[in-house]
């Protein structure tokens, strides 16, 4: 993951997820949407609100061609 495992903001993040399995989910889709707005998880945690609400409704349009079924939708919706 692009993610530095020595960020506060990331060991937070992580550490709040109990299942290995829904970690490893959580961060690929995390890092998905990192790479989309080119930012860090650090730099995320420091946009206004409204600036965050606004790239998170992007990305999920971006993503709306490549989603097959809800299945495959709902990992990255409950990331971000």
């Amino acid at each position: 993951m692009q993610v530095l495992e020595r960020d506060d903001a990331y060991f937070n993040f992580v550490n709040s997820i109990n299942s290995e399995a829904t970690r490893r989910n959580y961060e690929y889709c995390m890092s998905r949407f990192l790479k989309y707005c080119n930012l860090d998880l650090d730099s995320l945690l420091r946009i206004p609100q409204q600036e965050l609400s606004n790239l998170i409704i992007r990305y999920l349009i971006s993503l709306t061609p490549t989603i097959i079924t809800h299945v495959t939708h709902e990992p990255f919706t409950n990331v971000v």
